[in-house]
């Protein structure tokens, strides 16, 4: 476009935005604004003349609008015309005019008229009036949040105007508009405002109201978190919950923000958050972690000092919590697994020793989780050893050079597969994009199979006490412990190489027969548990091989068909009679 061209256009642009600045100017003469009817039928015709002009066909000529209406009246337009727009929205199913959004347009133009509220003063006290509900509380209640910051724009940062909860123009900003939360702390505003004291007072997300920095993470809006922080927000500051801010990060579930937020007070000489602060339920950060399975932040913890000597484990009724409240894992029991056990794994790199009563809440989680109950499928073997199936393990990674197929090929030596990757590299793999185009019976035969992998060393571990109580109460075959002690025998055993019958024994065990041993232990009524945590009582399934004396794995099939008889039935229903002629067996 020449010179010449571009200057006849904007001419052109002049005349047609004067043309529209006097058919303004006729409206708003005519009507009577104490007329709800006239008032729609102007905002009407005021819509017509600016919708879709961004500004250009009222070049140089956009009204002052402060000479023509209240501040009452343009709120009013605002609302009104967000109304129409939904209403267009709903009957239509998209916009009647497509070219056009006629609640953007208005708020176009009001930008470009430079509009801006005044804010009022008290005539009695002689103080700015904060206390008023306005559009942007109005918008934010109804879920406008990407045009906030033109409508904060619009009032200013000097006032930081209230609604009748309390809910202000800044905690819009925290949730919405980094850009506004910078201009307000400009302008003076507390970086660490008190909340209200209203507890009715919520977010546009329904969360109540909280300290600025604490609101932030409660948002999940890190860009305003570190802008809080570098502006003077105190990272030690407790809300009413005795919650810091490093407290939430841990008690939500976001591995990555707690390196983020250690970095971000390190990158703004903050200084160093209280590692060590405790809740009002006297929890710390680091049980937090713990209890939200996340190894990462546990690591960055302890490598910031957290103190693991008075440490204690969390208990059942916030272990795990963000997963309690859910019935099906569909799969994904490996994930939960994995997590679990990389969190125990590391704090015993780092020194912490492992109570029973912390082995039984993880137990009892799992158990709560339903990652014992008898599988859907009839055959889970079968879904593993299918062609389809194993086509597809030998295209899964789980870790560089460490494919599914490598796994599955190892299933009978579970120390050699955990061996061949790190745990957080079956949590990796089991939320990864491969694994959920699993069909949904292959995932949950897979994510049982890598579950059972995952935790056999834990419960082979903890299970080892419990055998000895249910070896001491029910008389168990003589060839499979003979008449010593448990730990006793073990230690003949092995001083006489003997020891593989009774390791086969344990081996042929899974995590939900190792788990019920340590329920009859530790659980009290245990029996008023089986059907909770297991389901009906299912019958031990043998090969022809193993019901055959002559079978080599005799010994290994009788032991393992009596445990799970007393495990199942609560009492052995045979006799040691079959049992005493292998006595020496071993």
């Amino acid at each position: 476009m020449s010179s010449t061209t571009h200057s006849k256009y904007w001419k052109v642009k002049e005349e047609e935005g004067k043309l529209r600045l006097k058919q303004f100017k006729i409206a708003h003469a005519k009507v009577n604004w104490a007329n709800l009817q006239e008032r729609q039928a102007f905002l009407d015709e005021f819509i017509l003349l600016i919708e879709g002009t961004w500004g250009d066909n009222w070049r140089r000529t956009v009204p002052n609008l402060k000479e023509y209406f209240k501040l009452e009246d343009v709120e009013w337009m605002i609302l009104e015309t967000l109304k129409k727009r939904k209403k267009e929205k709903l009957e239509y199913g998209y916009q009647q005019r497509i070219n056009s959004d006629p609640f953007l347009s208005l708020l176009q133009f009001i930008k470009d008229s430079n509009y801006r509220v005044e804010p009022k003063k008290d005539p009695v006290t002689g103080l700015t009036v904060s206390r008023r509900t306005t559009v942007v509380h109005h918008l934010m209640k109804q879920g406008h949040r990407e045009i906030i910051d033109q409508v904060i724009r619009m009032y200013g940062w000097q006032v930081n105007y209230a609604d009748e909860t309390g809910y202000t123009h800044f905690h819009a900003a925290i949730e919405a508009s980094p850009n506004d939360v910078e201009m307000f702390l400009d302008h003076g505003h507390d970086p660490n405002l008190a909340p209200p004291k209203n507890p009715e007072a919520r977010t546009s997300k329904g969360l109540p109201l909280d300290l600025p920095l604490h609101l932030a993470l409660l948002c999940e809006n890190l860009v305003v978190a570190e802008i809080l922080l570098r502006r003077g927000a105190n990272p030690n500051l407790a809300n009413a919950a005795g919650l810091t801010p490093l407290l939430i990060i841990c008690r939500r579930r976001k591995e990555f923000w707690t390196v983020g937020f250690f970095d971000a007070l390190w990158r703004r000489g903050v200084g160093l958050a209280d590692i060590d602060a405790r809740d009002n339920d006297g929890r710390t950060a680091l049980q937090w972690a713990v209890a939200s399975l996340e190894p990462v932040t546990v690591d960055a913890l302890i490598n910031r000092r957290a103190q693991l000597t008075n440490f204690v484990f969390p208990t059942e009724d916030y272990f795990a919590h963000e997963i309690r409240h859910v019935k099906n894992l569909d799969g994904y029991e490996a994930g939960v697994a994995a997590s679990v056990m990389d969190v125990v794994e590391r704090l015993q790199l780092r020194g912490y020793e492992m109570t029973r009563e912390a082995a039984w809440t993880i137990m009892k989680t799992f158990a709560e989780l339903g990652m014992f109950k008898k599988p859907a499928e009839s055959d889970e073997n079968f879904i593993l050893e299918s062609s389809s199936f194993k086509t597809k393990a030998r295209k899964m990674r789980v870790s560089p050079g460490v494919t599914l197929d490598m796994l599955m090929l190892r299933r009978s030596k579970p120390e050699e597969v955990l061996k061949l990757a790190k745990l957080q590299a079956y949590w990796e793999f089991v939320y990864s994009g491969a694994f959920r185009e699993l069909t949904g019976a292959e995932r949950r035969a897979c994510g049982r199979y890598l579950f059972e992998l995952i935790c056999r060393g834990f419960f082979r571990h903890w299970a080892l006490g419990p055998l000895q109580i249910l070896y001491q109460r029910h008389k168990l075959p003589l060839s499979i412990w003979g008449r010593w002690s448990l730990k006793p025998l073990f230690n003949e055993l092995k001083r006489t190489r003997r020891f593989g019958c009774v390791q086969q024994i344990i081996d042929q065990l899974w995590n939900r027969d190792l788990f019920r041993l340590c329920l009859h232990a530790w659980g009290g009524e245990a029996q008023a548990h089986e059907i909770r945590y297991f389901g009906a009582p299912e019958p031990l399934e043998q090969c022809e091989q193993h019901q055959r004396e002559a079978c080599p794995a005799f010994n290994v099939s009788a032991g393992v068909n009596c445990i799970h008889e007393i495990l199942i039935f609560g009492t052995r229903r045979g006799n040691d009679e079959s049992c005493a002629t292998h006595a020496n067996d071993i």
